[in-house]
């Protein structure tokens, strides 16, 4: 909203239109919108006040257009509210005051309602003409001072992130008021022994001998702490501010703190105007009214005053404030009215100019938790990680950033015996804790008032054991710099760098007078006052429903059904209009509960976990059982179990639970729900049958494996196994691995149970089929990497050289690999929002590394790597040394690319292979192959030249000896367009682009026939892609992809037309759609065909995925915003990948997170591994060759590398001999097309 250029003499509108101030006098103060008001559109404004006029700020609407005012009034009452089409009046000025917000809307009830500070005050007025033009009115009148425009939808990015229905419910909750929220958790982490726990009882003020030196729990809460911006002294625990309530909470503490407020300024209000009528002289009353100015404000304003309030208000006037104060507060809670005794007692420090500021925004209440560094615990790091946190890594001071960082080994008595050294540096943790952080919290924001260097959520560096560091002050300041200027050196390039505050502390955790950790707290109070959700506003309602919830809690209770909770909820107003499902999933997203309102699971969706600390509790005494054997002396064989074999019996859980078996089959849910555990599967052969069935329940845990001491026996021989790898781009966390491995697990148990796996800490074995089995090996965090193995059944069993069948099949090869890639993809949307990996080879070139001088050196740390799908795409690569072949991996990986695929042109039965390398085309047997193929055929035999089948392949690219050979055939044109559908993919595009190529030499009767064809077609692709034309070529590729990918899409590239033909093509496309890919691009944003398509997507309810192809402002402006701008979309514009990796592999990774959220409305049509044919031993026997070849499908011809019209003449670099031994003969090269020999007769007639 902005103010219009028609306003009174003493008002400038400054800052682009959105603030009016008026700079002299009281009055002549009147100003208008710029648009007219819209039926329940919010309008918020903030207003600055000034105490030397008395009166305060008039809001109204008019009908009449500000453009035809010519001459406006002193006063808008009651000047212009008696002149028709202006309504107006007077807020009260007791209600206004220095940073007041005020919201109002115009409803269809013909009245303008009003908010003051979220508060709704009724209607402000009725019996408006709202089916006409109404324009604001406002008059700055009195003591309000200037007013300005500001954003009155600003919704928690947890709301938006959820959709429009979530958003709906947000705002409709918003109408019943609001209440700023303060708060925010304060997160200590980094090793363990590094000094946490010592800090936190610094921050908070505890003596040294109240300090603990030892937690085995997973995560320590130290409670609500509440800290002043204005007091830089220790932060104070809410049950030392609150002794005589114990029971009060941080929303009761903020609710208490805003309520007693407002009734103190209330009472300070009526105190200063007592004061200033009796102190007003006659003298001082004659000098204010000598202006004529005043002395129209003098009728004006209390008569109009005095006419609406009456008696009441002189009333009021008389009344002292301890009078006021018996009357207020006489059925508060007793929290309130010391609080009010608080305010009212330091009134002599208030400063008029921040009056309001005074109250609210000064405390912040902090949550503080205190992390175990334990890497036992690591597992759950998903539970408390969240962007709504400020984070403090703390290290040891005194250890050498360089040295292998130090892990305690703990004895089954719970001892420690030994350290151990880490794989990882001490400035190697450091790393890996910063991007723990960054990895698991989502999108980062800007905070506000800082500059875009600053991001959320933000991590305060921490050394401490300063002093033990060295016994001279300024050699001990020294090394501390240098350590400081270390570690900024090795953040300063990464990804979380922007995260991380710019000040680094050092801190004695023995020193109680350290003036160091008054400056940490300030700065910790600093940064958590620009979280921008701090003071984030929070429908009344729901804040009333949290209160309730934690009094649930501190009765002790921790799980509460959901129908149950519903009915709390309707007791605080909440009721089904107002979606309480959308209330649960927020607070879910806040972590203050756990449940899962779509989980298919009827324990998590009939159960909410409203205490999360008790459930992190429970999780951590699992993981910890390993080491607690003394707890439970009679489970020795169980515990025996768990470390060896990483499988937890139910016994062992029974006692590990004893205090909550009711809830034991939600826990065990919930562990399954974050890949924790899975569940043990009963083998299906008949005597193992038998033998599980005398046991009893167990679970998978992977997070609790040692290392086997056999291995090194699981890994198969390198020349009969296909290996690929995964790389994760610098950030592998133990955790991820585990999460992967349990994800396997659940899988192989559920498509073959022949065979239990073999686990161990770093390596699992898992059974895939009866011919196959894989290995998932992980590598040192450093290399940050999986190495998948894939081998033959015989391979694994230790069967001789001479049983060995060569490699595995192809299907297999790509089985694992799509699973894997689909689980990482899941993990990534689930919990680690910022994963990044991509699938690699080792490249065969046989260069020198540069660590041993060794030509094909072995070593994991000297491997160099090709991208897999980059190998799989092309027949030759780079690798940087050399070009080379890749038909050393593409033989194992089935290419996705040249199979047939949803949305495929020709079935597979369509085409048959003879064995002279011949394609036919079985237009006569199949009755699937597109109408139009045949039609399309002889119109183009029968065309002219420049317009017929020879300029058709000219333009598709094809050589002149492929040309001669089709023009050999009796029929030349089928045979061109079934081998450029063959060749080219058999999927949409390649109509598309024999659309783009028949429009181009100008056969509109083809393009007709196709077009008629397609339309009888009732399979409408579910996909359809939305974009602009100069981003056509990405969006081809992004649409080849789709389809790769098991999902038809629908596209126009550009051969449509336009006019009603345009607009009832694009109609069909989106309402036959199950969703809608908007191409973001600025062009895009400003067509106004694409803002037609993105406006009727959203009127058809399809849901709508925008894809960022080129960067663009965000919201994007204009129309679009309305839709778009709540969406989350997908950047393909390209950034590198996680630590680095490039730009390939960051397009790659959004496709896939694209695939992911297609996929939730799309089912996308599996693709079934094709067995490649015998095409080395054809049959001998004349009879079988029609059999053997019946058998050769189009799928088999694309299997196999295929020569290309553009890839005849390709120059190739042959590779050294560095295929794996026992290589199957190269497959013969297939031309496919259709070509029909001439036999003898043919030739004589």
């Amino acid at each position: 909203m902005l103010f219009h250029s028609t306003h009174g003499t003493n008002i400038i509108i400054e800052e682009e239109e959105t603030r009016a101030t008026r700079l002299d006098s009281f009055c002549h103060g009147i100003t208008f919108s710029k648009m007219p008001l819209e039926i329940n559109v919010h309008v918020t404004i903030l207003v600055t006040q000034i105490h030397e006029w008395s009166g305060a700020l008039r809001i109204g609407v008019t009908a009449q257009n500000p453009e035809s005012l010519e001459h406006l009034p002193r006063y808008a009452c009651p000047d212009l509210v008696d002149t028709e089409g202006f309504w107006a009046d007077a807020i009260p000025e007791k209600l206004v005051t220095n940073g007041t917000r005020i919201t109002f809307y115009l409803t269809e009830d013909n009245s303008l309602q009003l908010f003051i500070n979220n508060e709704h005050r009724g209607a402000h007025l009725s019996d408006l003409p709202v089916h006409k033009s109404l324009w604001l009115l406002l008059d700055i009148y009195g003591n309000t001072e200037s007013v300005q425009f500001t954003s009155n939808d600003s919704l928690p990015v947890e709301i938006v992130a959820r959709g429009p229905q979530a958003m709906y419910a947000f705002r409709l909750a918003k109408n019943s008021g609001t209440l700023p929220v303060f708060r925010t958790r304060l997160v200590l982490l980094g090793q363990d022994g590094a000094g946490k726990t010592s800090l936190k009882n610094l921050l908070t003020g505890k003596s040294y001998h109240e300090r603990e030196h030892h937690k085995s729990e997973a995560v320590v809460t130290t409670g609500w702490c509440e800290i002043n911006q204005h007091d830089n002294g220790s932060w104070l625990m809410a049950e030392e501010t609150n002794t005589e309530n114990e029971g009060a909470t941080s929303l009761s503490e903020g609710y208490f703190e805003a309520l007693a407020a407002n009734i103190a300024k209330e009472l300070l209000l009526a105190e200063k105007h007592h004061q200033k009528s009796e102190e007003l002289d006659t003298s001082s009353a004659t000098k204010w009214m000598q202006r004529s100015d005043r002395k129209h404000v003098c009728t004006a304003h209390y008569r109009r005053r005095h006419a609406r309030n009456s008696s009441d208000q002189d009333k009021q006037e008389e009344m002292t404030v301890e009078q006021l104060r018996n009357d207020f507060l006489n059925e508060l809670p007793d929290r309130v009215v010391q609080m009010v005794d608080k305010f009212l007692l330091s009134k002599e420090n208030w400063q008029n100019e921040s009056f309001d500021n005074q109250f609210l925004g000064s405390n912040i209440l902090l949550n503080i938790w205190d992390l175990s560094g334990k890497s036992i615990y690591q597992s759950i790091h998903q539970l408390f990680l969240s962007r709504r946190a400020v984070y403090v890594l703390v290290f040891n001071l005194c250890q050498d950033l360089d040295a292998p960082s130090l892990i305690p080994v703990i004895t089954n008595k719970g001892t420690m015996v030994e350290i151990e050294e880490s794989e990882m540096t001490n400035l190697d943790e450091l790393c890996f804790w910063l991007n723990c952080i960054y990895a698991h919290t989502s999108s980062t924001i800007v905070t506000k008032n800082q500059s875009e260097e600053f991001c959320s959520p933000a991590v305060i560096i921490v050394g401490t054991h300063k002093k033990s560091l060295h016994p001279d002050p300024e050699i001990r300041g020294r090394m501390i710099e240098e350590k400081f200027q270390k570690i900024e050196e090795v953040i300063r390039n990464k990804v979380f760098y922007k995260n991380v505050a710019k000040r680094y502390f050092a801190v004695d955790s023995s020193s109680e007078e350290d003036q160091e950790v008054c400056r940490l707290r300030e700065c910790i109070e600093e940064t958590v006052s620009q979280e921008p959700y701090i003071g984030e506003e929070i429908p009344l309602k729901w804040l009333k429903f949290e209160e309730a919830m934690s009094r649930l809690v501190e009765k002790g209770i921790t799980h509460i059904s959901r129908q149950q909770l519903q009915e709390v909820a309707r007791n605080e107003g909440i009721d089904e209009g107002d979606n309480f499902s959308s209330v649960l999933e927020f607070y879910h997203d806040l972590g203050l509960l756990i449940h899962y309102e779509s989980s298919l699971e009827e324990n998590l969706f009939h159960t909410v976990i409203i205490d999360p600390e008790w459930l992190i509790e429970a999780f951590g005494k699992v993981f910890a059982a390993s080491s607690n054997e003394d707890k439970w002396p009679d489970s020795w064989n169980w515990i025996s179990r768990l470390k060896k074999d990483g499988i937890l019996e139910d016994g062992l859980i029974n006692q590990i639970w004893a205090d909550c078996k009711d809830q034991k089959p939600n826990l065990l849910a919930l562990m399954d729900k974050y890949d924790l555990l899975c569940e043990r599967k009963t083998l299906n052969t008949p005597d193992i049958i038998i033998l599980q069935a005398q046991e009893t329940k167990s679970w998978y845990i992977p997070s609790q494996l040692k290392k086997h001491q056999d291995v090194e026996t699981w890994i198969p021989p390198e020349n009969k196994s296909i290996q690929f790898y995964i790389n994760f781009n610098g950030f592998l966390p133990v955790s991820l691995y585990h999460k992967l491995v349990t994800k396997v697990l659940r899988w192989t148990q559920e498509i073959s149970s022949y065979q239990q796996p073999k686990l161990s800490s770093r390596v699992a074995w898992f059974h895939l089929d009866a011919d196959h089995d894989f290995l998932l090996q992980m590598s040192s965090i450093k290399l940050s990497r999986i190495k998948v193995i894939i081998t033959k059944k015989t391979v694994m069993e230790g069967a001789t050289e001479e049983t060995l069948q060569g490699f595995p099949h192809p299907s297999a090869s790509a089985q694992v690999r799509h699973f894997l890639e689909g689980a990482l993809a899941d993990i990534r949307s689930a919990w680690i929002q910022r994963l990044q990996y991509q699938t690699y080879v080792v490249c065969p070139c046989g260069c020198q590394c540069s660590l041993h001088s060794v030509n094909s050196c072995k070593e994991e740390t000297c491997l160099h790597f090709l991208l897999l799908d980059e190998c799989l795409a092309n027949r030759v690569v780079s690798c940087g040394h050399r070009r080379i072949k890749t038909h050393f991996i593409r033989q194992h990986f089935p290419f996705v690319i040249k199979q047939i695929r949803p949305g495929a042109v020709l079935p597979e039965n369509a085409v048959t292979k003879t064995l002279y390398n011949e394609t036919v085309l079985m237009e006569n047997v199949v009755p699937n192959v597109p109408r139009w193929l045949k039609g399309a055929a002889k119109l183009l035999n029968a065309g002219s030249e420049g317009n017929d089948w020879t300029a058709l392949a000219n333009k598709l690219g094809y050589k002149p000896r492929l040309i001669e050979e089709f023009g050999e055939d009796l029929n030349p044109g089928l045979s061109l367009v079934t081998d450029w559908l063959v060749t080219s993919g058999n999927t949409r595009t390649s109509v598309d682009m024999l659309l783009a190529c028949l429009s181009r030499i100008h056969r509109d009767d083809i393009i007709d026939v196709i077009h008629k064809s397609e339309e009888n077609n009732e399979d409408q692709p579910p996909v359809f892609l939305s974009y602009h034309w100069d981003v056509q070529d990405e969006v081809l590729l992004l649409r080849t992809k789709l389809e790769q990918a098991g999902f038809r899409c629908w596209m126009d590239i550009g051969q449509i037309g336009g006019g009603d033909h345009l607009q009832i093509k694009l109609y069909e496309g989106i309402s036959n759609a199950k969703i809608v890919v908007s191409c973001i691009t600025p062009k895009y944003v400003v067509s106004n065909v694409c803002s037609q398509e993105v406006i009727l997507a959203d009127l058809l309810g399809k849901p709508i995925v925008p894809a960022m192809i080129q960067e663009t402002p965000w919201p994007p402006p204009g129309a679009m915003a309305l839709v778009l701008g709540p969406l989350l979309y997908i950047g393909f514009d390209g950034s590198g990948g996680h630590g680095g990796s490039g730009v390939h592999a960051d397009w790659q990774s959004k496709f896939n997170e694209l695939c992911l959220r297609v996929g939730r409305y799309v089912d996308p049509v599996p693709v079934l591994p094709v067995k490649p044919p015998d095409v080395h031993n054809p049959p001998t026997d004349t009879k079988d060759t029609h059999q053997w070849t019946s058998r050769l499908s189009l799928a088999d011809l694309v299997s196999y590398p295929l020569v290309s019209p553009r890839q005849d003449s390709l120059p190739l670099v042959e590779e050294s001999d560095s295929s794996p031994v026992d290589t199957p003969p190269p497959t013969p090269r297939v031309i496919s097309r259709g070509h029909v020999q001439r036999c003898t007769i043919c030739a004589v007639l």
